[in-house]
């Protein structure tokens, strides 16, 4: 499975220079390009992955297959959604930067798997959009009164009236 965000995706969301502070571990500066092949970054990429789809079996709603195919709008949330988790996982793995941005990062991730989990209706997936909605198959008003029972054959009178529920047309 690979992962849902690459690390030239991240740095849509999060400066690169940030990254870079909170990888290297010898206070070298790394730059982007060393960045898109840093083993920490892609470790905390994976990790954040996982966790998304960790919230996605524990939801029983999508599945890792629905999520590859996301494009347009659900696309960037899913990697924005990675992108802060990549970004806990990195100041987690600091320890010493600071944590009203960790929190920040923190706050939005929770909301999003938060929302997984419960099976909430996240992505613009027309297949789970559709397996909300219930149907009824069976005959309405209009069927019963044209049928040819034995209440319209005999008497009214010996037969009592068939209520429908209202809702049922």
């Amino acid at each position: 499975m690979a992962a849902y965000l690459t690390a030239a995706q991240l740095f849509t969301y999060v400066r690169p220079s940030i990254v870079a502070d909170l990888v290297a571990d010898d206070g070298a500066t790394l730059t982007r390009i060393d960045l898109l092949t840093d083993t920490t970054l892609d470790a905390a990429i994976v990790a954040a992955s996982g966790e998304i789809e960790s919230a996605l079996v524990a939801g029983n709603r999508y599945a890792t297959t629905d999520l590859d195919g996301l494009t347009g709008n659900s696309a960037g949330l899913l990697q924005k959604t990675c992108a802060a988790l990549v970004m806990v996982n990195l100041y987690d793995r600091g320890g010493f930067f600071a944590a009203d941005e960790r929190e920040k990062h923190y706050q939005y991730a929770r909301v999003r798997l938060d929302r997984l989990r419960k099976g909430e209706d996240v992505f613009n997936l027309a297949d789970q959009r559709a397996a909300g909605l219930p149907t009824t198959n069976g005959p309405t008003s209009t069927d019963y009164s044209e049928m040819n029972t034995i209440r319209t054959v005999c008497e009214r009178r010996l037969y009592p009236e068939r209520h429908l529920p209202i809702d049922r047309g």
